[in-house]
């Protein structure tokens, strides 16, 4: 459908995959049809270098965060300790997922929550990978969900993706028995846990 006056072509929901997780899925379809469409492409993208990482999060101490209504910003490290990131923003780390596919899983979770995105202004500098929920959202365990659902896409499309994609997928395996270290605020490196008070009714598992 395209609209004469301008010859923009309207946005359209697209029809989603039945294997996608319903989770996942309710959240997608709160985006513009384009978005849908980029996050589904990226599922068979190719993504060189990409290794072993943790997708977290973080708040301001400044930032007014309830129940229903919360500022976070996401994003990705390959360093062994996230807070380092975070240390670097001066933020407090509300979770961290452990993933096998950082770049990937950090591209579909900001396009999975592009309706929330928002620029943020601090300092008179723009700063970016913001999002602001204005409704319940758990969006650890929803992190989390994508995060399995990944790691699954991945071992069952490789010959759909291609065979360097294929390389990266085998090069970059996580030994069962690495449970990882458990830092000061009890953050488990394979699992979304909660470190903040303030976020613990919100984003709990």
């Amino acid at each position: 459908m395209t609209n004469t006056n301008n010859n923009v072509l309207l946005d359209l929901q697209i029809q989603i995959p039945i294997d996608i997780p319903l989770d996942i899925k309710n959240i997608l379809i709160k985006n513009i049809g384009s978005v849908q469409k980029k996050f589904l492409d990226i599922l068979y993208d190719k993504i060189y270098d990409d290794n072993t990482g943790f997708i977290y999060g973080f708040s301001n101490n400044s930032d007014n965060n309830n129940d229903n209504q919360f500022w976070i910003k996401i994003g990705r490290t390959k360093r062994e300790d996230p807070h380092c990131r975070v240390d670097e923003w001066k933020g407090n780390i509300e979770f961290c997922q452990k993933t096998k596919h950082n770049k990937k899983l950090e591209r579909l979770v900001h396009l999975l929550f592009n309706y929330a995105n928002q620029v943020r202004v601090f300092n008179d500098c723009n700063q970016v990978e913001w999002f602001y929920f204005q409704e319940y959202t758990n969006i650890v365990n929803i992190i989390s969900i994508l995060n399995r659902y990944l790691e699954i896409f991945m071992n069952n499309n490789k010959n759909k993706i291609d065979d360097e994609n294929d390389k990266f997928c085998e090069n970059n395996k996580i030994d069962d028995n690495d449970n990882g270290k458990i830092y000061n605020n009890k953050i488990n490196n394979n699992k979304c846990k909660i470190c903040s008070k303030q976020f613990e009714h919100i984003l709990q598992l």
